[in-house]
């Protein structure tokens, strides 16, 4: 049975939420001076990734009430507010470029349909001033043992997790194959043939535009402070 849940977060703590995207169904809206996340807790997993958002307050939402987690008696009624999809919130721009390599044009167009299920994240895509500024201070052993490849458009895909808490797109991997997390060619069956076309060591990042690029094995590269601070 699934449960609503509605978070409570200090306004600190937004930029951090961009990368919690990719989690499918999350609403946000900001009332009170707080930043409010509304979704269905689907399973264990999911809700493992609830718990890693910085929140105030945990609630559960029941018959117009918000009851704080394992109470049982309800602390205030639910609000009326302006929800809009986190994705939504958080806007991400695409690069035009390839990372390491255009994929032939004379291929044809993908189709990219929503996924039900999901998907353990592998990386994202941020712009690099983002990644830069993020670098400045992080600790080393939040980022040590991630990749990255660039783009020729002032963006970039990260290798590794947890997800660093920068805006940016949340993808998943099967196989050589990337994707947004929430989306899926028409089947894993049409994405068996499609990854085929392609080298297995480099990296096909298919776009929420349907577009793809290939980013070379040779183009991942570790993720150094020096590295991206310098370039």
């Amino acid at each position: 049975m699934q449960e609503d849940v509605i978070l409570q977060i200090d306004k600190s703590h937004k930029a951090s939420l961009a990368s919690f995207r990719h989690l499918p169904s999350i609403m946000i809206t900001e009332f009170e001076d707080f930043v409010w996340l509304r979704c269905a807790l689907k399973n264990e997993e999911f809700g493992k990734q609830l718990f890693k958002i910085k929140f105030s307050n945990w609630y559960n939402l029941s018959e117009n009430y918000l009851f704080k987690k394992d109470k049982l008696t309800p602390e205030r009624k639910f609000f009326q507010a302006d929800w809009v999809s986190i994705d939504e919130y958080f806007p991400v721009t695409l690069p035009n470029f390839a990372l390491g390599g255009k994929a032939d044009v004379s291929n044809p167009k993908l189709v990219l349909k929503t996924h039900p299920n999901f998907e353990k994240p592998i990386g994202m895509l941020a712009k690099t001033s983002d990644v830069k500024t993020y670098l400045n201070t992080a600790p080393h052993f939040r980022f040590k043992n991630f990749k990255y490849a660039e783009s020729k458009d002032g963006n970039m895909f990260l290798f590794g997790t947890p997800l660093l808490p920068i805006i940016g797109l949340s993808f998943w991997q099967y196989y050589n194959i990337i994707l947004p997390n929430g989306k899926i060619l028409e089947s894993k069956l049409h994405m068996d043939i499609f990854r085929k076309q392609f080298n297995t060591k480099d990296v096909v990042l298919i776009k929420l535009d349907s577009s793809y690029d290939v980013i070379l094995n040779q183009n991942i590269k570790a993720l150094t402070r020096q590295s991206i601070l310098e370039s």
